[in-house]
């Protein structure tokens, strides 16, 4: 059904998405379409600003977890699908992983259960037969990349950054546990040492985004 194809750069707080994705646009220009979760068009841009307001700090973790999947929906149907079906080659910054890591994992156990079967009904609705080709993990631990973080600026950081070290661990574990979900079969996972210098890491997604694109 797509003709393009569908690519999911993830990574933990600090993990250096910002740096591998100016290097991305940089080097492969038109030859790749990229767009972003939560936004990518006006409607998903606006749900962005209300997820990370101060009024979104304080929602309830049913509302938190809606209101992404609603932002990628809108996005995924009004540009990355259509973007795709054109033949286009799509790099997104975060995916539905970083909805499971963060949205799922990151709560507390039980309201996770709950939320785990209705997370997946959801993710093959929207995406329908074009789900992701491949998903693009920078790996580090928590601790390192909040320590990265802490050298940004402040323009680069919401609220997460503020939760307990304990979070982010669960976090961790949530792209694990994602990435080794029956779900994911027919998608390629390339896990990158973001350990590495900023050169071998690039070196290494450079290399995961030639093998799907061709």
């Amino acid at each position: 059904m797509c003709k393009g194809k569908f690519i999911v750069l993830d990574g933990l707080e600090g993990s250096g998405k910002s740096t591998v994705l100016a290097m991305a646009k940089e080097h492969y220009g038109s030859k790749l379409t990229f767009t972003r979760e939560p936004g990518g068009t006006p409607l998903s841009e606006m749900i962005r600003k209300l997820i990370f307001s101060e009024e979104g700090k304080d929602a309830s973790i049913l509302t938190t977890v809606l209101l992404f999947l609603a932002s990628r929906a809108e996005s995924f149907a009004k540009f990355t699908l259509p973007a795709l079906l054109q033949g286009e080659n799509v790099l997104a910054d975060r995916g539905d992983s970083s909805t499971f890591a963060y949205n799922i994992y990151g709560i507390p156990e039980a309201e996770k259960l709950q939320l785990e079967d209705f997370f997946f009904k959801f993710r093959a609705m929207f995406f329908r037969d074009c789900f992701p080709d491949a998903y693009i993990f920078l790996d580090l631990t928590p601790e390192e990349g909040l320590a990265r973080k802490k050298k940004q600026s402040d323009t680069d950081k919401n609220y997460n950054d503020e939760k307990p070290l304990s979070f982010h661990h669960r976090v961790s574990k949530g792209f694990v546990s994602f990435f080794r979900n029956p779900n994911l079969v027919g998608s390629k996972v390339f896990v990158i040492n973001a350990f590495q210098s900023r050169e071998k890491v690039w070196e290494d997604v450079q290399k995961a985004i030639d093998s799907v694109i061709g």
